[in-house]
């Protein structure tokens, strides 16, 4: 993607609700697993919409169109459309959430690259005319395209001008502190073991390679994926390692799984907390980590002034992994005046 101007999902949404706010369908290229559809999901949940995704890789053209059926009279035929396209005699869905109707729908149509051609040539009506066989699209419907790029290895097929120039094309890289705000600061926070991993090892955060011969990879989705079959498993033992190297690949699991061991052999809580003066500062930059990462989580706010003084004593790229942790534990020690002090240190830098 080298030729191409490359941005972060974060700077392309408020792109992609400029072009919404036109009717123009954004399409958005990007590699497996880096968060397109997440994206797309928050965006319609922000917005009271249905989201309704379409993966196209699996439609035929009749998907598109409608099955061929004869008028009353049976002196034509007709298309008759599916049901997965709301149409302009549509009423607006019921939200379960409010109990009130939906402001419209959020059609993602997904995987467009790795569409049959008939469904691409069908797709031109949908997205430029915003029609389904004979039928109007609802007013209230609003377009995403999402795909992967021929240089991810994926089955992609070439959608020409005529389909490109009816979009806003984006390409999309993750980008690691980007993602990791958003991932922290979520309703169920990123487990903070996998935090202070992907501080520790950057380059583990995505990596992915089109001629990979492991199943999985280390990515946006996988990270999360795997911080919700963790949160709840205080120590995680020999047991675990198939579990984690089945979401983020053999290679990135077993340095993971190496870098929980750490967690074992740091300075215990309750010495911090009893001696912050003279508890002792690991060595190793993977324990310092998992005990900046430890710190985060597990203070609390009666203990706030002598884990402090313990946490002034690490290096400052280390404080700001406990400053984070804390921040996303949401433990209340974020609202004490020395908290408050502290973070002041820091001017708003914490992901650097």
């Amino acid at each position: 993607m080298t030729d191409k101007t490359i941005i972060s999902l974060a700077e392309a949404k408020p792109l992609i609700l400029k072009a919404l706010a036109v009717n123009v369908v954004p399409m958005l290229h990007g590699s497996p697993a880096i968060g397109k559809s997440s994206v797309c999901a928050e965006i319609a949940d922000e917005y009271n919409l249905l989201l309704l995704d379409e993966r196209l890789s699996g439609y035929d053209s009749t998907d598109m169109n409608g099955l061929v059926n004869f008028t009353e009279d049976k002196s034509r035929s007709q298309f008759i459309p599916m049901m997965n396209f709301p149409l302009d005699t549509d009423e607006l869905p019921i939200n379960p959430k409010t109990g009130k109707p939906y402001a419209g729908w959020l059609l993602l149509l997904d995987e467009l690259p790795s569409a049959e051609r008939p469904v691409l040539a069908a797709s031109y009506k949908l997205i430029l005319d915003r029609m389904v066989g004979q039928r109007k699209l609802h007013p209230k419907v609003w377009m995403i395209a999402a795909g992967n790029m021929d240089t991810d290895g994926a089955i992609v097929n070439d959608m020409g001008t005529a389909l490109m120039s009816r979009m806003m094309n984006l390409y999309i890289q993750p980008k690691r502190e980007e993602w990791l705000e958003y991932a922290e600061s979520a309703s169920e926070p990123l487990d903070y073991r996998i935090s202070a991993f992907l501080g520790y090892r950057k380059d583990l955060f995505f990596s992915f390679h089109p001629d990979t011969v492991d199943d999985t990879f280390p990515a946006p989705r996988t990270w999360s994926m795997l911080s919700k079959l963790i949160r709840n498993i205080p120590v995680i033992d020999s047991s675990y390692l198939a579990l984690i190297t089945g979401v983020i690949g053999v290679g990135p699991g077993a340095e993971f799984y190496a870098f929980l061991q750490f967690f074992d052999r740091i300075t215990t809580y309750s010495d911090v907390v009893s001696n912050p003066k003279t508890a002792r500062i690991p060595s190793e930059p993977g324990m310092i980590y998992a005990m900046a990462a430890m710190l985060g989580k597990s203070s609390i706010k009666a203990d706030i002034a002598p884990v402090l003084e313990y946490v002034k004593r690490l290096p400052i790229d280390f404080q700001m992994i406990t400053l984070r942790g804390m921040i996303s534990s949401k433990t209340g020690v974020e609202t004490t005046p020395e908290f408050d002090a502290w973070l002041d240190s820091f001017n708003g830098k914490l992901y650097n």
